[in-house]
């Protein structure tokens, strides 16, 4: 349960209602001041919740740049919304819930006089942390319009101070785990939210009083002495819900498999294993167990993600193909993109952040339906690589501090839909960046600074040598690398930075939503404590 203080009682607080609306309208390109509002929030190792808006104008938008220009024109500003100290420990995970679907107040379409807004439910915010908490907050999907702040330098800091939209409210502590939180997902239909830890547990909650449904105790691995390198009792890495809701998907540390739980029970309903064929020490690393996995929008097919690379697989179970992007994954998500931005049937890329500073994006193709033959034969083929299609960050824009997570979102502009990326790095850097691979296409940069280049495959090259595996697998992990970095140097930007922010604290995790302004927004409409406070205190009001 919620666990909140009121007259020295605890209670649970359901959530609120959606208040019925207008569907939102498209933003207007033709108007000189229209802007993009995303509400981005950060976790960090310092402990703290840092919200801050970035406000991105339409105009930047086009990808028509002037030919005669080197300059960097970075329009897109950031105001901070809440920051504030979340856990007592560094934040390990985030998630916002999905957008609750409006309906359509058929007086203010009837009526021409009648202002049409948008009133959108609040949207919720969890956070975990090695303190055993799970955080929850509500954030507010419409805010005022937010006041411009003067920037004086290039990374965008604003020299005003924080802004606060007033509406985004601390709900109360989760406190079932026993040991770190690892995950945390809701489910499309928003009424769910599923969480994990190190302590091998995957809890399903419900939204409306915050009771918990079930707990699914996933098996500690079975692992030889120093095989693991100190990993000791596991722990569930990630989760991946199935888009039927029926089917959830788990990897865990020092577990060589996937786990299938049935959602309708909360049994076990599989096992998918995988061989040392399959995931080598070039994808998997030394210990070849799964560290992400994921579902593509349809459900056909899920991606396991390693220390080194991902696998592709088909509804059969069977690897389709594998991605290396050439450094350690840091993380992976599908991104919806226009049908003109791939050749799938699905219009979606797989995107991978990693540890050198880039998102590399894939193009997956349809899983082919076996033939008879193959059926038949039933041989273990090996397993083709999907070459990446192109790339944001990296060494060629000066991006080389390894990106902890990152997010999307599709803003819709005068009937043209636009991906905006954000990228959290390691060092505290925020970048904004339009997603548009026809551009980056016809405008290819160049690959530079191969000096630099050099010494990091020195420095790849001897951590290799450092690593407990054999020679004739250092010597692959060696090549591979090598291989990689020759490809990396050829591929194209596949978007244009449109704004930097230097939040000055190290981030762990990243999610973000589109806001809407409204100057009539009720900002006092939940009565609930501050975002800041601690859930557990004393209210004189309350």
């Amino acid at each position: 349960m919620v666990k909140r203080k009121q007259s020295g009682q605890e209670t649970a607080k359901p959530s609120k209602v959606a208040k019925t609306s207008t569907p939102p309208p498209q933003i207007d390109a033709s108007s000189p001041d229209s802007t993009i509002n995303i509400q981005l929030v950060a976790g960090t190792y310092e402990k703290i919740l840092h919200g801050f808006i970035a406000t991105i104008p339409v105009a930047s938008l086009s990808t028509q740049s002037k030919s005669d220009s080197t300059e960097l024109e970075l329009k897109a500003t950031f105001v901070d919304t809440f920051l504030f100290t979340a856990h007592t420990a560094a934040l390990r995970c985030l998630a916002i819930s999905p957008p609750t679907d409006s309906t359509t107040d058929p007086k203010s379409v009837n009526n021409q006089s009648a202002t049409a807004r948008t009133k959108t439910a609040k949207r919720i915010l969890a956070t975990g942390s090695p303190d055993e908490k799970i955080n929850l907050y509500t954030l507010a999907s419409t805010i005022k319009p937010i006041k411009p702040v003067v920037c004086n330098n290039a990374f965008n800091i604003p020299s005003a101070a924080p802004t606060s939209t007033g509406s985004n409210r601390h709900l109360g502590a989760l406190h079932e785990h026993t040991n770190t939180v690892t995950r945390i997902i809701f489910t499309p239909s928003k009424n769910k939210m599923i969480s994990t830890g190190e302590d091998n547990k995957i809890l399903i909650w419900k939204t409306r009083d915050w009771s918990l449904l079930s707990e699914i105790k996933a098996p500690k691995p079975k692992t030889q002495a120093g095989q693991l390198g100190g990993i000791g009792t596991g722990g569930v890495n990630d989760i991946a819900l199935h888009p039927s809701q029926k089917i959830l998907f788990s990897v865990a540390k020092g577990e060589r498999c996937l786990r299938m739980w049935n959602m309708m029970t909360g049994k076990k309903a599989g096992v998918l294993g995988w061989t040392k064929d399959q995931v080598d020490v070039t994808l998997g690393g030394t210990v070849r167990d799964g560290r992400k996995i994921l579902w593509n929008g349809d459900g056909t097919q899920f991606v396991v993600g390693f220390e080194r690379g991902a696998l592709v697989y088909g509804m059969n179970s069977e690897p389709v193909v594998k991605m290396l992007p050439g450094s350690k994954v840091t993380q992976m998500r599908f991104i919806s993109v226009p049908t003109s931005f791939t050749s799938s049937s699905t219009p979606e890329l797989l995107a991978i952040s990693t540890e050198d500073g880039r998102i590399i994006f894939y193009d997956i193709p349809s899983t082919p339906q076996p033939t008879l033959e193959d059926i038949e034969n039933d041989e273990e083929k090996p397993i083709p690589e999907l070459a990446p299609i192109g790339e944001i960050g990296g060494l060629k824009v000066g991006m080389v501090t390894r990106i902890k997570d990152f997010t999307s979102t599709t803003v819709n502009v005068s009937g043209t839909e636009h991906i905006i990326v954000s990228t959290g790095s390691s060092d505290g850097t925020v970048r904004v960046w339009l997603l548009d691979p026809t551009a980056a296409a016809a405008n290819p940069i160049e690959a530079t600074n191969v000096s630099k280049d050099k010494k990091e495959g020195k420095k790849d090259k001897a951590a290799a040598a450092a690593l407990n595996i054999s020679a004739e697998e250092a010597a692959e992990l060696k090549m591979q690398e090598a291989e990689t970095k020759k490809e990396m140097e050829k591929m194209v930007q596949f978007g244009k930075l449109l704004g930097i922010y230097e939040t000055g604290r190290r981030i762990t995790c990243l999610d973000g939503m589109k806001v809407d302004l409204d100057a009539e927004v009720d900002e006092d409409e939940v009565d609930d404590v501050s975002m800041g406070e601690d859930s557990d205190s004393d209210s004189d009001d309350e």
